[in-house]
Formats: structure tokens, C-alpha cells, sequence
């Protein structure tokens, strides 16, 4: 029953000519750069990130998809660079879909209003490797013209960019927007599937709760709350998906463990805890409970996250998270 019921949310797609490019994850406030090119860089360190997601658990051909990125500032650690790269590596499984998706990305950072605000400006340049093997599908109609042929790593090409806002002396607040997929290519002509662009809005806002004074003068935060949200639009002329976000509370304490609660609208309750284990080594844990139509069906969706960073260079910019988790 379960693996009926994904051939008729797979039916579903291919008839309204629609393909979803980005996926979905819970933990979007530790994976940034997937969605927003221009964040390449604002962690000021040697940034390394590894995701693995898998959705809708116990459901038959349910997407699983693994990700990779890295991302730096350009130039000497001594000095102040405007300038970062970065990359990133993904690979989703949806049904008898496989998407291998590479990316690079550039970012300019502007410090604005006397070094107080730093905006930065990104693009990303890559592409995707799709391939489909409808025989794994046992369909209604076998005579389907969209389901006779098999696509084996088909390149589409794509662009993007992004612009990413924050507060530079204390990293109170961070904003963005990004379109990380500005072409619209065709997975099949013959039947009208495309990709559809996507609109991405991202924020947060850290609220300190306690503080503890410091031997020279300063204060540390032992507990903050940081709400944070991610808003998408997918709209491609003829055709636009509803209007998504995930609304997420997290507590902060010691600037060091992370415990938070998201609400994905018209679909799950997230619980996230991340842990930041030694100066450069994060992990991450996310569990998504289906809330309507998937529920009976599944136990939900796991989630976890892996960041290692090295601090190359000493950071401009001072923030109450420990190795600017954000």
C-alpha cells in the first residue's frame, strides 16, 4: 500500500509538468550555502558541512539525499578579504529519479554603516546529472509515452545568486534572499516536465536571555533563543507550487548546545538539537513528525549533520556563537 501510494504522488508530479529543485532540510539554518550563495564566506573559517536526510521514513522509494559543501575567504589571514568560493556536492534518490547536483559559488562581502553591517552579494554556476530507469515502476498504463524512455545522466545546467545581510560587531541578526536555480530546463519535452525556479527567504534574530560577565569586562551568554525562518516561493510562469516555510525556535545555551522546534506549514513538527563536541567539530540531529496526509503511512523523517571547521585566520568579527554556528 505504501509503495502505491508514492506511484500516485509520483503521477501526481509528472502530470503537472512540474520538477522541485532544492531539496528540503530541517536543519536549513546549519546548511545556508545550499540555498543562498552569498552566505559562501560569513563564517570566516575554513567551513566544511555534511547532511544526510531520509524523508518520510518506511515508505517505499521516499527521497534520501546526502549533501557536501565547503566554503572560505580568498586571501591572506591577515588581512581582511572581501572576497570567498566555495562548493558543493549533493546526490538525491526520489523513486526511479537519481539527481547529482555540483555547484560553485562566489561571494563579495560590502562592510556598510562603519563595519557594523556586512552585506554580501553571491552567484553560484553548476549543474545537475538526472537520470530516471522507469522499468522499477509497475503503472497503470504500460503503453505511457512519458515512461518509455530513460534518461541516463542528462546535464542540465544552472545559475544562481544570492544576497545575504548580517550584523557584523555581534551577529544578532542574519537575513537573505536567493534564487539558487535561475533556469528552467526540461527533464523531458515530450511530456512537458521542467524545473521550476525557486524563491528562497531566510533570517533569524538572536535574543540573549542570560548573560554572565567575563574576567576582562565582557559578558558571555549562557542562554539565548533564536528564532529563525525560511520562506519558499516556486513559481515558472505557467505553473507555482503553494507557498511553504519552516517557522524555527531554538534555545541556545553556552553558546555551545542547541535545542530547537520548527513547524514546516501544512506538513510536520521538526525537533532539532545540535552539539558543538570540540572547537571545530559540530553535529547535528533532526527529526521531522508528519502532521496530515503522510502520517499513517510514516514514522517520520531523520535527519543529521556533520561540521568540521578550521579556524584559519583569527575572525574579524567577534560572535556570542561558539565558532559562528550561524
Amino acid at each position: 500500500m505504501k509503495k502505491i501510494y508514492l506511484i500516485l504522488l509520483c503521477l501526481l508530479s509528472a502530470a503537472t509538468s512540474l520538477g522541485q529543485l532544492e531539496p528540503h532540510f530541517t536543519i536549513f539554518m546549519f546548511n545556508k550555502l545550499l540555498y543562498n550563495p552569498a552566505y559562501s564566506g560569513n563564517k570566516e573559517v575554513y567551513s566544511f558541512i555534511a547532511d544526510y536526510r531520509d524523508q518520510w521514513k518506511e515508505i517505499s522509494g521516499a527521497p534520501k539525499t546526502l549533501s557536501f559543501t565547503a566554503d572560505k575567504l580568498i586571501g591572506p589571514e591577515w588581512k581582511y578579504t572581501k572576497f570567498a568560493m566555495g562548493m558543493s556536492a549533493s546526490s538525491e534518490h526520489i523513486g526511479v529519479e537519481n539527481n547529482t547536483d555540483l555547484k560553485l559559488y562566489g561571494s563579495y562581502h560590502l562592510p556598510l554603516n562603519h563595519e557594523k553591517l556586512i552585506m554580501s552579494f553571491g552567484l553560484s554556476f553548476g549543474g545537475k546529472l538526472y537520470s530516471t530507469n522507469y522499468n522499477e515502476l509497475n503503472p497503470y498504463n504500460a503503453n505511457d509515452p512519458n515512461l518509455t524512455t530513460d534518461f541516463h545522466n542528462k546535464y542540465l545546467p544552472n545559475a544562481g545568486a544570492g544576497i545575504f545581510l548580517k550584523d557584523a560587531n555581534n551577529s544578532k541578526f542574519y537575513v537573505g534572499f536567493s534564487v539558487p536555480n535561475i533556469l528552467q530546463n526540461y527533464l523531458n519535452k515530450n511530456s512537458g516536465a521542467k524545473e521550476t525556479r525557486g524563491y528562497y527567504l531566510i533570517g533569524g534574530y538572536v535574543i540573549p536571555i542570560v548573560n554572565k560577565a567575563t574576567d576582562d569586562g565582557n559578558s558571555d551568554t549562557k542562554l539565548a533563543l533564536v528564532p529563525q525562518t525560511i520562506l519558499r516561493y516556486i513559481y515558472g510562469g505557467e505553473y507555482q507550487l503553494p507557498f511553504s516555510a519552516d517557522f524555527n525556535l531554538s534555545a541556545i545555551f553556552y553558546n555551545r548546545i542547541l535545542f530547537g522546534i520548527t513547524y514546516r506549514t501544512d506538513e510536520s513538527f521538526d525537533f532539532i538539537t545540535h552539539i558543538q563536541v570540540l572547537h571545530s567539530v559540530s553535529i547535528g540531529y533532526a527529526h521531522d513528525y508528519m502532521s496530515k496526509a503522510l502520517s499513517p503511512y510514516t514514522r517520520g523523517t531523520d535527519e543529521i549533520i556533520v561540521g568540521y571547521d578550521i579556524l584559519a585566520r583569527k575572525p574579524r568579527f567577534l560572535s556570542p556563537h561558539f565558532m559562528k554556528s550561524f
